[in-house]
């Protein structure tokens, strides 16, 4: 992959920032994301609770939010797995600590980079088999191999994959996605969600703020950990 960075005329530069009243460098990454009115930069810094798009939205998630009900209520082991970059890192630790918070038993598994890669391994199945997991919940990972997907769902584990990647492989076809019994969320494969750019991350923030929404708890902190 080759990155191109977008490049400005200075003065052109120059007139934004000071119409923004930003920096350079911030109104150079404001304008990279097509933000070049003084209207929308003050929406996409001062955003309020009303701009945030209602989580309900993806197809899947009102079936999602009641599959970790489920969990919670006959006190199942949830295992959030994520991806070893930055994005994966943070919305895993963000959902552990927001159904920690909610009293589900979760627990985390971050793969080795140079050891494991992406996908199924035999660690991580003697991890959800020490751990008698029953829900397997990804945060910025796709599994697209059906191998992958029978062994875990013949070890009597349900599976929720949360991603922001465009999909390749089964996750492709709606069918098989059906007959595996797979619930997704992916801004990229909804026809419904509004904002197909949110990262991985911004992917598990939505399923929290619906699963706060569900079990009726406060969204304030569910915000201010999102923030931090």
């Amino acid at each position: 992959m080759k990155w191109e960075l977008k490049s400005y005329n200075e003065d052109y530069l120059t007139s934004k920032s000071s119409e923004f009243g930003e920096s350079k460098l911030i109104s150079r990454l404001l304008l990279n994301r097509e933000i070049n009115t003084k209207e929308k930069v003050s929406k996409f810094l001062n955003s309020d609770k009303k701009d945030i798009h209602n989580p309900f939205l993806f197809e899947n998630m009102e079936k999602v939010v009641e599959r970790i009900k489920k969990a919670g209520r006959n006190k199942e082991k949830i295992v959030i797995y994520g991806d070893y970059d930055v994005d994966g890192i943070s919305g895993v630790a963000y959902l552990v600590i927001m159904l920690r918070k909610l009293g589900l038993n979760v627990d985390y598994y971050i793969p080795n980079r140079v050891h494991e890669g992406i996908g199924i391994n035999k660690n991580l199945l003697n991890f959800l088999k020490k751990r008698d997991a029953k829900l397997f919940i990804t945060v910025d990972i796709s599994i697209n191999n059906c191998e992958e997907i029978l062994m875990l769902k013949n070890s009597g584990i349900d599976i929720i994959i949360t991603d922001h990647h465009r999909q390749i492989g089964i996750l492709e076809d709606g069918e098989q996605e059906k007959e595996l019994d797979i619930l997704t969320i992916n801004p990229k494969t909804s026809s419904i969600y509004p904002n197909k750019s949110l990262s991985g991350s911004g992917v598990a923030f939505k399923l929290a703020d619906a699963i706060y929404e569900r079990y009726g708890a406060n969204k304030k902190y569910c915000t201010i950990i999102w923030m931090l």
